[in-house]
């Protein structure tokens, strides 16, 4: 197939598809959307909607490619690849942000038990119904027939419901399963490796929190020191992309100045957002330290508070946000029917033609995600929902 390469058409259609999918959350939520009790998170809570369809905007083409060609991301020019790093590398920070704040308000003291249950009420019901479309979607490209041997089905499925924490398997021996789910579930291995990790963190708060400037000393040594490792691994653990959790906790560290917060809502600073997010276009879709460094250029004035010219505090926008989650795990399966079940990736040949599907995915993801996240994240997160715990609520 061709190069896909950015141009008038994948532009319109990446507007047009911001554009319709707040015009169908306004209608959905009016001009009210969920209660927020924590006045300077609501941008964040802004700001996770241009991540996730930002991720969409990254898996369009590699879908497309794939549904044309078999090859995933065959031809995708890299700034469409980048898309995806920009947004994965924020929504990591936004959770070493959220967590660390917690262990910092909490001077290291947690209640361990909730919140690790409160991480499985959050991730893990939605996850598992996708997994299970996921599987029907796969049998019906297999045509329903067994292709793989029982101790092979045990394996897979037992990686697939422990997160692909052991690795990406086949299902029914079809290799390109994980990409039913646009290949996005990598990242919540690290989500989980996060939350393992924070015992540790919050010993190190304890110890340390006595020695302000030792603790914020660390955070940046780890953050810049990570950012510049090669980026190699053991399977799919590569440390590199441990890095934004790092710049994460230093933006909290950021937003307990008056003085820091007061420059990082300013009107100039939301034109530097903007410039960074925009310079971040040129860096293909490598994970490495001038995407984190311009990433974190975009993250902090919005963790402080700066709403971007009002755009990240728009009730729509929010309530996509709080939607995030489902879009980031269910986009992949609207993107597998529309241009694989469906063969409009096939038949659409012509550039142009192709990228007015675009708008209908969006439109179509951010629909089912906002019944998903009414129906099955927002009941799962209430279950142990208490106000200490409120700020937890972030998809990855």
């Amino acid at each position: 197939m061709n190069t896909i390469n950015p141009g008038m058409a994948s532009i319109g259609a990446m507007i047009v598809s911001i554009l319709l999918s707040l015009g169908l959350a306004h209608v959905v939520v009016g001009k009210s959307a969920e209660p927020v009790d924590r006045a300077r998170l609501q941008a964040v809570d802004g700001l996770r909607f241009f991540l996730a369809i930002g991720v969409i905007f990254s898996h369009f083409p590699a879908h497309w490619a794939m549904a044309s060609s078999g090859v995933w991301n065959a031809g995708v020019a890299p700034v469409f690849k980048g898309f995806g790093s920009s947004a994965v590398t924020v929504f990591f920070m936004i959770t070493g942000f959220l967590f660390y704040g917690k262990l910092r308000r909490g001077h290291g003291l947690v209640d361990w038990k909730s919140l690790y249950v409160g991480r499985f009420l959050r991730l893990t019901p939605l996850y598992l119904i996708a997994v299970a479309m996921m599987f029907v979607i796969v049998f019906q490209l297999t045509g329903w027939t067994v292709r793989a041997s029982l101790p092979q089905t045990i394996v897979s499925s037992v990686s697939w419901l422990t997160f692909t924490i052991p690795g990406d398997r086949a299902v029914n021996g079809y290799q390109n399963a994980q990409y039913v789910l646009a290949g996005a579930i990598w990242t919540l291995r690290f989500e989980w490796l996060f939350y393992a990790a924070l015992p540790l963190g919050a010993l190190l708060v304890r110890r340390l929190e006595d020695h302000h400037k030792w603790l914020i000393a660390l955070l940046v040594v780890a953050a810049i020191g990570i950012a510049v490792m090669p980026d190699v691994g053991l399977n799919w653990f590569r440390p590199r992309r441990l890095s934004p959790f790092f710049f994460g906790m230093i933006t909290y560290e950021m937003t307990r100045s008056q003085t820091i917060t007061g420059m990082l809502r300013s009107p100039l600073a939301s034109v530097v957002v903007l410039l960074a997010l925009l310079a971040s276009f040129t860096l293909g879709n490598e994970y490495n330290a001038p995407r984190f460094v311009l990433m974190f250029l975009v993250f902090a004035p919005i963790a402080c508070g700066n709403s971007v010219f009002g755009v990240m505090c728009w009730p729509a926008t929010r309530a996509l946000g709080d939607a995030s989650y489902s879009i980031y795990l269910l986009h992949g399966i609207v993107l597998t029917v529309l241009l694989t079940l469906l063969g409009t990736g096939r038949v659409a040949t012509d550039t142009m033609m192709v990228w007015l599907w675009l708008p209908v995915a969006c439109v179509a993801s951010c629909a089912l995600s906002l019944v998903t996240y009414r129906l099955i994240e927002l009941p799962c997160m209430q279950l142990l929902r208490r106000p200490a715990t409120k700020t937890l609520e972030v998809a990855p």
